[in-house]
């Protein structure tokens, strides 16, 4: 894959198991803000294992949840379709393709939007001198209001608890993609300071969202 095309690494992989042995780490990447074509840069932070037995689950699973199709933050004016992201052959998490920065993905191999579980959806903040469809979501704010259609047209309504932006080296993956007693969301992004020698953002911004009942 060209240079100016490589997937960086932003959170490690939970397996569909709730326990498991080393995970893997991925970062979004981002174009320059000069508009020069993303030169994303291979970081990788230390694999974050995951060996706590799960909590406790305090609520039950909604039966036969629909698949995510749709996410929506009105307030943000942010609106896209959802693609399946997986794996990649090496075992990074996947991210929506770089040429629609607009596109955002929902992390098929976790839990879907509405179960028990942290449903985790990833989008640029902007790519090849375009916005992407994540690009305000540093401006989120505790009691917002996000909303994922199902293929089945049901509305989840999810609410905003908790926005943070932290430095990549100190992702917090096991709070990200680790086992949660209720529905919950996260929205994942670049942010932060952009170090223009490397082309890249220096840190991630995070969203946490719990379904409303």
């Amino acid at each position: 894959m060209p240079v100016d095309q490589r997937i960086l690494t932003l959170a490690p992989v939970l397996p569909r198991r709730v326990c498991c042995g080393a995970s893997v780490i991925a970062v979004l990447v981002a174009a320059t803000a000069s508009g020069v074509a993303p030169r994303p840069e291979p970081v990788v932070a230390a694999p974050v294992p995951w060996t706590e037995p799960a909590p406790a689950i305090a609520v039950k699973a909604r039966p036969e949840v629909a698949v995510p199709a749709e996410v929506r933050f009105p307030r943000l004016g942010i609106s896209s379709s959802l693609v399946h992201l997986g794996l990649q052959p090496d075992g990074h998490v996947e991210v929506p393709p770089l040429r629609t920065p607009g596109q955002a993905g929902w992390y098929a191999l976790g839990a879907r939007p509405g179960e028990v579980g942290a449903a985790v959806i990833l989008g640029h903040v902007n790519a090849y001198r375009r916005a992407g469809v994540f690009l305000r979501l540093a401006e989120a704010r505790p009691g917002d209001e996000i909303v994922v259609t199902t293929e089945e047209r049901e509305s989840l309504r999810f609410v905003v608890r908790e926005v943070e932006t932290v430095a990549k080296d100190r992702f917090p993956s096991t709070r990200v993609y680790g086992p949660t007693k209720r529905p919950e969301l996260r929205l994942v992004t670049c942010g932060g300071a952009f170090d223009p020698a490397n082309g890249r953002y220096l840190s991630n911004v995070i969203v946490y969202a719990v379904l409303v009942p």
